[in-house]
């Protein structure tokens, strides 16, 4: 699960070739999209036997993603909500929202209280559930509750606006929308990060006992600290999405069966966000050593040349890196910083 086929990049181009490499396995794919018209980059291999496309955004319903369902189907779904039925989600959304406001850890009920929802929505349908009036009331409560609490801790204001209410809210709705999907039926699953597609992974554990691989190639949770610390948004929208990244991270590493980051460095956020030692084996996502062969090195070189290899994204941090060569030149102005990269 991640954004492979459709999207290139080095993550993709790796599970291109984790999936050519096995083709003893099948391999039954859920893609994430940004909008529902991406299309498929990656020529598909014959151990394909599905893929699911999920778009987080360009939907103003969630039963255009099933797309399998009659008119008739839609109306039934539609209609047959009840207001009875709203209600016994309320308090399952309530525990939800307190674990997600929650600066305590609690991985495991938060895993459970997303498979409680998306048992509920097997039957029931998101968009009126989601959108109801007696939901929309709870999430307000406990966001002035959540973000309280956090501003009386860090000494600051702790207003909350219309506008950061429904902010917050249409991205939940968004995010929440992977819990309508059917349940992964598998021998495994496997995810890419520990983000969104850790969901399906989650759900599958809770629901079947599935074994649940996670490979992280970066670390999301810190990408995504990262990116929030740029937005120039509110300090509730901050906290909001900061909490759901950090207790998603925790849920996933404390159901994955093994944890597999693509370096060492990845081990001391995975450990400090609840995995476990046993969990986590380092597995190298690099090069194929015969095909690239270091070549003659040369000490005595003039000038020196210190090289980047890498995506020209704010989340490499090359600020940084022009930063430190700043530094490196007023001491060694000879030497040469040359960066290679994919701009954006």
């Amino acid at each position: 699960m991640g954004s492979y086929p459709h999207y290139r990049g080095g993550v993709s181009t790796w599970c291109d070739m984790l999936i050519t490499g096995l083709p003893q396995v099948s391999f039954d794919l859920i893609s994430f999209t940004a909008n529902p018209n991406a299309e498929v980059v990656y020529p598909l291999p014959g151990n394909v036997t599905n893929l699911r496309t999920i778009p987080l955004w360009g939907t103003s319903d969630v039963l255009e993603m099933k797309r399998d369902l009659g008119l008739l189907e839609v109306i039934q779904h539609k209609t047959s909500i009840s207001q009875q039925a709203i209600q016994t989600f309320v308090p399952i959304f309530r525990r939800f929202l307190q674990i997600l406001w929650s600066k305590e850890s609690h991985p495991r009920e938060f895993g459970k209280v997303l498979f409680e929802m998306a048992s509920y929505f097997m039957y029931h349908d998101y968009d009126a559930t989601m959108k109801s009036m007696p939901v929309w009331d709870c999430f307000v409560e406990e966001g002035r509750l959540g973000y309280k609490a956090y501003a009386e801790e860090v000494g600051i204001e702790g207003n909350v606006t219309l506008l950061d209410i429904t902010d917050a809210k249409r991205l939940l709705y968004r995010w929440l929308t992977l819990l309508t999907m059917p349940i992964p039926d598998s021998d495994i699953v496997h995810t890419a990060m520990a983000g969104l597609c850790c969901i399906p992974g989650i759900l599958a554990n809770e629901a079947h006992g599935t074994p649940f691989l996670l490979t992280e190639h970066g670390v999301y949770l810190r990408e995504r600290l990262l990116s929030l610390a740029r937005h120039k948004t509110s300090a509730f929208d901050q906290v909001f999405q900061a909490r759901f990244d950090q207790h998603l991270t925790e849920a996933s590493y404390q159901y994955a069966t093994k944890i597999a980051p693509g370096s060492n460095y990845n081990h001391r956020w995975e450990l400090q966000n609840g995995a476990r030692p046993e969990q986590i084996q380092t597995i190298y996502n690099g090069p194929d050593p015969e095909q690239f062969v270091p070549g003659p090195y040369n000490s005595d070189e003039t000038p020196p040349k210190i090289v980047f290899l890498g995506r020209i994204d704010p989340l490499k941090d090359i600020q940084t890196l022009v930063a430190a060569a700043a530094v490196v030149h007023r001491e060694m102005p000879e030497v040469k910083f040359k960066i290679y990269g994919k701009a954006p």
